[in-house]
């Protein structure tokens, strides 16, 4: 990979962070800032908070593309490092600002409707999207067994900020990629069975509006996952084939090409599926809140902390339940389950890097 592909890939990738960072500061709406629903009307403390955002950011983003792209090779490898850090930190951290400074009131109708049926996980899933989801596990898994055999014993592994191949390897560690593709996979049908799992509590009032609505919420919740994991998938797949093949004599060049058009389709689609989806999910959120004040129906108002931002109950049975902030949900850490679930989340890609630290050796 020649330097100045390095540096786009660099580019690429500071550029990729500072365009959602941008996307979510940049939401309007009149009572709902960063997707947090606020309780009442903007006021100006809270367009100053977007303001810093985006300005902390654009500078971040564009000292960073600037040090990627006209830097020498150590100080973009630091930059694609710093910058993204510095812009989803800042952004968190006004975040939980204002998440503390919403005006959120207490629930009415709580617990009133139980549902003793909530729709199951097939009517919130895409059977096309599911079906392309898993495509893009074995397609490219054929497809590198095929070109495994086909490899020297000594291939590429990874390349410095300068361009230039900095380790060799035996073509077995790129399994480890495909490790990468096939968690995601898991991820995908996780999250999907934690929806359709999440606590379903109707109001008194309005209960069969309010049961479509929430039918359509967590079919977007899961569109959104499903197009955003295709993407990642489809990028993931371009590089992992695109590392193999630049094994192959003659093709040495072609890994630059392979990593920046990885980034490019994950952008495009990460983006896009979220622009697209939460424009049809906002409305959703909005409707749902006129009928009910909130979207945390059948939650202990004592259970949320940190403005909203976390839930812990013990009294509560329920281990997914809505958001009270923002547009997904979240698990109730007071369950020893819920804690379960994020370590295995957690130890998956620790023991797939693992695997391939054995494997380089």
């Amino acid at each position: 990979m020649s330097e100045w592909m390095a540096s786009v890939v660099m580019a690429l990738s500071i550029a990729f962070t500072g365009a959602i960072v941008e996307w979510v500061a940049r939401q309007a709406h009149p009572r709902r800032l960063f997707f947090v629903s606020l309780g009442r009307v903007r006021r100006a403390g809270d367009a100053a908070r977007a303001r810093r955002v985006r300005l902390v950011n654009a500078g971040a983003t564009l000292g960073g593309i600037l040090a990627a792209l006209v830097g020498p090779p150590a100080l973009g490898a630091l930059a694609v490092t710093v910058c993204p850090l510095v812009s989803t930190g800042w952004l968190v951290g006004e975040l939980i600002g204002a998440a503390r400074s919403a005006q959120l009131g207490p629930v009415p109708g709580r617990f009133a409707v139980p549902l003793a049926e909530p729709p199951p996980l097939r009517d919130y899933v895409s059977v096309p999207l599911q079906l392309a989801n898993v495509l893009l596990v074995v397609i490219p898994a054929a497809l590198f067994a095929w070109l495994a055999t086909r490899l020297p014993s000594r291939v590429p592994m990874h390349w410095g900020a300068s361009g230039e191949v900095n380790r060799w390897g035996h073509p077995s560690e790129l399994w480890t990629l495909g490790g990468m593709l096939v968690f995601d996979l898991l991820l995908l049908w996780g999250i999907a069975w934690a929806i359709a799992k999440e606590r379903w509590v109707l109001p008194e009032s309005d209960a069969e509006r309010y049961a479509e609505l929430q039918l359509e919420r967590r079919r977007l919740l899961v569109r959104m996952l499903e197009w955003t994991m295709a993407s990642v998938n489809a990028g993931m797949a371009i590089l992992w084939l695109g590392l193999a093949a630049s094994g192959l004599p003659g093709w040495e060049d072609r890994v630059g090409p392979a990593v920046a058009g990885s980034l490019g389709v994950m952008i495009v689609g990460v983006l896009g599926s979220l622009v697209w989806l939460t424009r049809r999910l906002m409305p959703v959120a909005d409707e749902l809140k006129r009928i009910a004040g909130t979207e945390v129906l059948g939650t202990r108002s004592s259970g949320w902390r940190y403005g909203g931002l976390v839930y812990y109950a013990p009294e509560d049975p329920a281990v997914f339940v809505p958001k009270r902030v923002g547009i997904g949900q979240t698990l109730n850490f007071a369950r020893p389950s819920a804690w379960i679930l994020l370590g295995l989340v957690l130890a998956v890609p620790l023991a797939i890097a693992l695997v391939g630290a054995l494997l380089a050796r």
